[in-house]
């Protein structure tokens, strides 16, 4: 999808017990940029909301009201496809008002229909909608009855209007611990509606995200065993379409909507999430209304989507249709209006050169080849270290620190009982980093090094177990050639500088991900440094390296295909604890974070220990990775230390 990229203060949905006098959390501090926000989206919609008002709409029901436009904040041709929502908060918002729990979930569902309404109307194929969990089970007996009552009567209560309206309905989950009338009456309605086209509404009961790939791995193990597959068949692609959600056409949400301000997926969609953009609102489920999906939707048309390789897409696309174009038969490359002062490339090869150097491109004299404004207007850099100038001020801009080294040096406000034993971190921003100061990519690399090197050391110091590092994703092997050749030399020098260090504050160091891909000489640099460091026991360093969730996921369902083959273990064998003992992470005592911190404001977790993810807490920092330093680092500690963690209902 294309977009235009723009700064947007995204803030971590979630009051604390006790905000502290400078935290954004603070009443005050909270509902200041959520009503500003609002009041920009209300203006620039202007009459269309007030139109909406007058309908009941923007947080009533939308019910059988006139159809209304899409508003002017949004634009038709960049919705999302596929929308998921976690509807969170029912019980809380009953709670609120000396309700029932009942009363909560009667008001979920009128809140649903209006936003089934609103997607048909605006364009949007697939809406997936979190509605029972498998973890739900553990509720009590007379909430969960009620809730099977519920599901029955709104199915249904809406077939007729479903038919009419051309919505298709799937339910994806374990329906075999539905009550039978409720199985049938959902085989009826798949079936009754199996044909519409406009729209189809996911209703996932009784399900998780850890369910649908266990029966995906059964599934998978099964064919292998009955010889219908090869163990070699066995990809990414293949468990894809084992999957619950290979009911649609289009199976991967764009944008994921979580209410009730936790900043988690709770186990939904693991494995469809790689990639999908993620919006945490404060509003809890029954008062989400039009004015909230705007604002979801407003989010998600303003960010660059990138999938983690992080070469932006659309400047490829923007030279294809570039109306001045490019002279192939000119080995300069000319435009038909100005001839780029470059050696001869081919144009892929051209395009991955500009985008790491930074080559300083001569302006169209036309002013319409935007693909000019994607480099900063300095020269490529000219060697692999950096001059004297530009490490002055690579120095200079670094506004990081790291007080004391003394084990008792522990941050105030933070309680050494409640510090998670798993920390993640998504170390996103380098190149940002750089280019916002003029340097070559390499430096935000080196600088992102220096930062590790800080993290490692604090983790240390607060007594944290493990802490998993996001350094180079499986995609990341498709961009320059140049810049994948200076990371493998960056990682090779950090471990062998660093070697001794480990040892001696007792670091172990796990390296996960495709080790087949990397340089031979990096992989004995990493044999030797897991092997000298097994015995450590402070802190557990894990770098993921060539590493993707879903390629964890596959060839963790590849090895148990394979051992079922061999009948070392039955079909029936298969669950949750087979798989997560044959996933990477085995390699640590705690395999899954308590807390994940990304940097550099993007909202998505970029296929990241998906199934480790489950119940994770997030933490969205606007730094960039390089800038990320003690202060940053306390702030997603206190917020973290300050959320109430729930798992399926249980606290």
């Amino acid at each position: 999808m294309l977009s235009s990229s723009v700064n947007i203060a995204i803030p971590n949905t979630l009051v604390p017990a006790k905000p502290s006098p400078t935290s954004f959390w603070s009443d005050e501090a909270f509902r200041r940029p959520f009503s500003l926000r609002r009041l920009r989206v209300r203006a620039a919609a202007g009459v269309a909301f007030k139109e909406e008002e007058e309908r009941g709409l923007s947080s009533g029901d939308a019910g059988d009201s006139p159809e209304y436009d899409v508003p002017p904040t949004l634009r038709r041709e960049l919705m999302p496809k596929h929308v998921a929502v976690i509807m969170d908060g029912n019980v809380r918002w009953a709670r609120k008002r000396g309700l029932p729990s009942g009363a909560g979930h009667e008001a979920g569902v009128k809140s649903l229909r209006q936003l089934v309404e609103i997607c048909c109307r605006w364009g949007i194929k697939v809406l997936t909608v979190f509605a029972f969990s498998y973890d739900n089970w553990v509720r009590p007996q007379v909430e969960v009855e009620f809730l099977m009552s519920l599901f029955e009567r709104v199915i249904k209560s809406e077939i007729e209007s479903f038919k009419r309206e051309g919505i298709r309905i799937s339910v994806i989950g374990d329906s075999t611990k539905l009550p039978p009338s409720l199985q049938q009456l959902i085989h009826d309605a798949e079936e009754s509606t199996k044909e519409n086209l406009k729209f189809q509404f996911i209703v996932a009961v009784s399900y998780s995200g850890k369910y649908d790939v266990v029966q995906a791995c059964k599934s998978v193990a099964q064919k292998a065993k009955e010889g219908v597959i090869e163990l070699g068949d066995i990809n990414e692609s293949l468990i894809e379409q084992e999957l619950e959600t290979n009911c649609t056409e289009y199976p991967y949400p764009d944008l994921l909507i979580r209410t009730s301000g936790e900043l988690r997926v709770s186990n939904f969609l693991l494995w469809q999430l790689a990639y999908t953009e993620f919006f945490f609102v404060q509003t809890l489920w029954p008062d989400f209304g039009i004015e909230d999906f705007t604002e979801a939707l407003t989010s998600f048309q303003q960010r660059q989507r990138r999938y983690v390789h992080d070469l932006c897409c659309w400047p490829l696309l923007a030279l294809k249709a570039c109306s001045h174009g490019f002279c192939d038969a000119d080995p300069a490359l000319k435009c038909k209006n100005q001839v780029l002062q470059l050696a001869p490339h081919g144009r892929k090869s051209y395009i991955e050169k500009c985008l790491f150097s930074r080559v300083k491109l001569n302006p169209c004299p036309s002013g319409k080849c935007f693909f000019h404004s994607f480099f900063l207007k300095r020269p490529p850099s000219t060697g692999g270290e950096p001059s004297k100038e530009e490490g002055s001020r690579l120095n200079d801009n670094r506004v990081i620190s790291v007080s004391g080294e003394s084990p008792d040096d522990f941050p105030v406000g933070l309680q050494r009982e409640l510090m998670p034993k798993h920390v993640a971190v998504i170390l996103d921003g380098n190149r940002r980093w750089a280019r916002q100061r003029g340097l070559p990519p390499w430096a935000g690399h080196k600088a992102g090094a220096e930062s590790l090197k800080r993290l490692v050391k604090l983790c240390c110091r607060w007594r944290i177990e493990v802490l998993t590092v996001y350094a180079f994703s499986l995609e990341n092997w498709i961009r320059s050639k140049l810049e994948v050749e200076f990371l493998m030399n960056l990682f090779e020098r950090m471990m062998k500088s660093e070697l001794e260090s480990f040892k001696r504050q007792s670091i172990r160091v796990s390296v996960i991900g495709d080790s087949s891909k990397l340089p031979k000489s990096l992989q004995e640099v990493i044999h030797e440094a897991e092997e000298s460091t097994k015995e450590n026991s402070k802190l557990h360093l894990i770098l993921a390296i060539s590493y993707g969730g879903k390629h964890d996921i596959a060839q963790a369902c590849k090895s148990i295909a394979r051992k079922a083959k061999e009948g070392v273990i039955e079909l029936e064998d298969i669950d949750e604890s087979l798989i997560e003992q044959e996933l990477e992470t085995k390699c640590t005592e705690y395999p899954y974070p308590d807390l994940l911190i990304r940097t550099s404001g993007e909202l998505r977790v970029s296929n990241f220990l998906l199934w480790q993810l489950a119940y994770t807490e997030f933490f969205f920092a606007q730094k960039h990775w390089p800038d990320f330093g003690e202060d940053e680092f306390v702030e997603a500690l206190t917020s973290f230390q300050q959320r109430q963690r729930r798992y399926g209902g249980q606290n």
